[in-house]
């Protein structure tokens, strides 16, 4: 079956699309200092995208708007170094979609797709960090004070 010339285009775009996402994931992953993570040293996790994961697939901390603009400021700085073409390419296919009536699609929108994209990504991406950050159970803490031996023995299975 042969595509269309605007199916081609769309592959294109969407590809360049995936690479940022990947580039701005990575990016996060690096984020791995103790000044950059936001989540407290006993979190057990090792990154901001590790961060943003929980979140995503948890609950949004008070801090969730610096993570956003973290991740904007990534997209932004990889759609810096693209190609002109691709920044046009992206804008061509967004506009397709757009109505007469509606504005006009513009470089915002573009961060906004791939932030998508990224948010997406982090629904579903699982490693033991964010596994275990998730299974914890604050809430039980102050049931188990009278426990203590059998909480050092389930670190140490854990480890």
């Amino acid at each position: 079956m042969k595509k269309s010339e605007s199916q081609i285009l769309f592959d294109i775009g969407y590809m360049h699309r995936k690479l940022i996402a990947k580039e701005v994931i990575q990016d996060l992953k690096n984020l791995n200092d103790e000044i950059y993570l936001l989540s407290g040293d006993d979190s057990g996790l090792k990154n901001v995208w590790e961060e943003i994961c929980v979140q995503i697939q948890d609950d949004y901390s008070f801090h969730w708007d610096v993570y956003e603009d973290t991740i904007e400021n990534f997209i932004n700085g990889s759609l810096s170094k693209q190609a002109k073409e691709v920044i046009e390419l992206l804008l061509y296919i967004g506009n397709i979609d757009f109505d007469e009536e509606e504005p006009e699609y513009f470089q915002e929108n573009i961060v906004e797709d791939i932030k998508a994209d990224i948010l997406l990504e982090a629904e579903y991406y699982k490693n033991n960090n964010i596994t275990n950050f998730l299974e914890q159970n604050f809430g039980d803490e102050d049931e188990d004070e009278g426990d203590d031996d059998d909480d050092e023995e389930e670190e140490e299975e854990i480890n």
